[in-house]
């Protein structure tokens, strides 16, 4: 590309030729960008892509993780997004005026369009639609010269929605899989458990098992902490069963990842998917951690919204000099950030009203 961009007169850098091979790669059926990045290279589309660009992206994205400081995307792990901003900062000679837009609905930017002056940062809020569904959520938020469709500006945005335990602290799902698929489950084990177990069983039908799959367990930091046998159709000369275990003693505190595989072989027992049931159990243990705590440090107030509106108008302040609070929230699980004390909180009101748990971040 870098040959061809000189001989057809194209004023060209790496930058360019990164956002034309990622514009035009073609997405992998199953897997999210998070897992496999943009997809499949398209040379000929990536050619026509970087052919169409104007001049070379002077512009920088960024925002805030709690994990991992400033950056170029947004990872909602141990806590769901609400609403987080974005910075865009015009490192060119001219003022320029972008169009921004989220590849998918849950994310919505705000304003959509935004003119920045040289030399100058902008603010873009993105308000998050919280998921209902466990899983893992990907987004690319996209900022484009009004008037064109390229993007100059781009961020990934990844929230991973655990599953729901219940009173016990535990749940059950289930699904199939084709071969050498897979499918991530996530759980928030609490600080001062005592236990994490997980347990993958293959269902019979007339006697014959439905599949072959198994239990990768990953832990917050991204090791894999356990891996169990297949469970379900094996080798005629091995013993597998229906079920396999494995759990965790004194798990660290996070966001745990389930992964239920299924096997590649699965065409040598004649069959084309697993079926499978997964249980997952948090067992807790004598004390568990009181965030209630750290909250004493703030005053919070809200003024109740009225019927039409979805959203409730916090405000933060230090109970001992009573200065306005600024940074990072968890209100509820969902993270936002508070602006001159300010937090603005989609919500639901039921017939015991409105109950908030708050923890700071920063």
């Amino acid at each position: 590309m870098e040959a061809a961009a000189k001989r057809n007169g194209l004023t060209i850098d790496p930058g360019r030729i990164k956002r034309a091979i990622a514009q035009a790669a073609r997405p992998v059926a199953n897997f999210s960008p998070a897992e496999v990045g943009r997809g499949v290279i398209d040379a000929a589309a990536a050619w026509r892509a970087l052919a169409g660009q104007g001049a070379a992206s002077t512009y920088r994205l960024q925002t805030y993780n709690l994990e991992y400081g400033s950056g170029g995307g947004f990872l909602g792990r141990e806590f769901l997004p609400g609403r987080v901003a974005f910075t865009v900062e015009n490192q060119s000679g001219r003022p320029i005026s972008l169009k921004w837009q989220a590849s998918q609905p849950w994310a919505v930017p705000r304003p959509a369009t935004s003119i920045v002056a040289p030399g100058r940062a902008r603010r873009i809020e993105v308000t998050f639609d919280p998921a209902t569904e466990p899983g893992l959520y990907t987004a690319i938020l996209t900022g484009s010269v009004v008037g064109s469709t390229a993007p100059v500006a781009e961020a990934l945005i990844t929230v991973m929605v655990p599953v729901r335990l219940n009173e016990d602290g535990r749940c059950v799902v289930g699904g199939n899989l084709g071969p050498a698929q897979y499918r991530r489950y996530f759980v928030r084990v609490p600080a001062g458990a005592e236990k994490l177990t997980a347990g993958l069983s293959v269902p019979r039908s007339a006697g014959q098992s439905l599949g072959r799959a198994r239990i990768h367990l990953i832990d917050p930091g991204g090791g894999e902490a356990r891996v169990t046998d297949y469970a379900g159709l094996g080798p005629a000369d091995t013993a597998v069963g229906d079920e396999v275990r494995t759990f965790v003693d004194d798990p660290k505190p996070g966001t745990w990842e389930v992964v239920v595989y299924s096997s590649a072989t699965l065409s040598l027992y004649s069959r084309q998917q697993s079926d499978y049931q997964l249980q997952l159990e948090i067992e807790p243990g004598q004390t568990m951690a009181d965030t209630g705590a750290v909250t004493r440090k703030w005053l919070c107030g809200a003024v109740p919204p009225d019927r039409r509106s979805r959203f409730l108008n916090m405000s933060i302040r230090n109970r001992e000099n009573h200065k306005p609070a600024a940074g990072m929230f968890a209100v509820n699980g969902f993270l936002f950030e508070a602006m001159d004390g300010r937090v603005k909180v989609p919500v639901s009101v039921g017939e015991k009203g409105l109950q908030f748990t708050l923890v700071p971040f920063s």
